[in-house]
């Protein structure tokens, strides 16, 4: 599937989200601008809010383009909503809605998804080669700039030390 299409996706799994949560609870929601995050290789998306002192108004969803590439369907169907689902629960509970609390949760199960905190998709996280005696380990990028400026990683085999190639 191309990129437009999935971002088309994503977005509308979004909007189904606020819907679903107008309908329940009887009100609007403010809609945010969704930013598809080059960046984010890990995470596969993020909330962004900023607390007045009015209350609480939601800012954007920031959604990683690398993830949703990487895992198309499994990523529509649990990361646009549950980011939504935040911002929901921010405007809905104001800080009891924060994080992935029951306020939350109730959130995620009016909008029918089920309400995890994590996921576990595959990640585009960068990871080079090192090797011991006994074998190669695939180190993050952080731990090999570590090993490059002297820090010292043992195996846990065979207890020397890990070095880049």
């Amino acid at each position: 599937m191309n990129v437009f299409t999935l971002k088309q996706q994503a977005l509308a799994k979004v909007e189904e989200a606020y819907v679903a949560a107008e309908a329940h609870y009887g009100r609007k929601f403010t809609r945010v601008p969704v930013e598809f995050s080059k960046a984010q290789k890990v995470t596969a998306g993020t909330a962004h809010w900023r607390r007045t002192h009015t209350g609480y108004t939601p800012t954007k969803i920031k959604l990683s383009l690398p993830l949703l590439m990487l895992n198309g369907d499994t990523f529509i169907e649990e990361t646009p909503g549950h980011e939504a689902a935040h911002l929901i629960a921010v405007e809905m509970y104001g800080s009891r809605g924060e994080g992935h609390g029951a306020a939350w949760a109730s959130v995620m199960r009016v909008i029918g998804q089920e309400a995890k905190r994590c996921h576990n998709m595959q990640t585009a996280r960068v990871t080079v080669t090192a090797h011991c005696l006994c074998k190669s380990h695939e180190v993050s990028k952080s731990i090999a700039q570590k090993i490059l400026a002297g820090r010292r990683y043992t195996c846990k085999s065979c207890k020397t030390p890990v070095k880049l190639d």
